[in-house]
């Protein structure tokens, strides 16, 4: 118990793990499916969204609640007007 004067303020108590959850193996089988194409080398565009790099704004997507007025540059992380 913490107090201020002689008012208690704050309780202190033990804080208790959430129990683990056991997980059940195969539980997404037949639910979806890696083609080839996951396989495949990555485009230079895509490689480098990946990398962190610079792909000349290929990503400015517009924000649906600035009306398309603003775009977000995905590769920079970074607002355009």
């Amino acid at each position: 118990m913490i107090a201020r004067g002689s008012e208690p303020m704050v309780r202190l108590t033990p804080v208790t793990p959430p129990k683990a959850v056991k997980r059940q193996f195969g539980r997404y089988k037949g639910q979806f499916e890696l083609t080839d194409a996951f396989f495949e080398p990555l485009s230079e565009e895509e490689l480098a969204l990946w990398e962190g790099g610079d792909v000349s704004g290929c990503c400015s997507i517009p924000t649906p609640s600035s009306g398309g007025s603003k775009a977000i540059n995905a590769c920079r992380g970074t607002f355009a007007a």
